[in-house]
């Protein structure tokens, strides 16, 4: 255990943010709603199912 610990410590980790760093739970849940807005196609409606 010890030598992992020393092993992590010795680690210069360095993080690049990439393509989606700007990417938050806030701005899906946004495009979402928007998108719920559109007119467009339906793709298949439900089936009618009396009990």
């Amino acid at each position: 255990m010890w030598a992992a610990k020393q092993g992590l410590a010795a680690l210069d980790i360095k993080w690049t943010e990439g393509a989606n760093a700007s990417f938050s739970s806030a701005s899906l849940q946004k495009d979402i709603a928007e998108g719920t807005k559109a007119t467009g196609a339906v793709a298949k409606k439900p089936e009618m199912r009396v009990p």
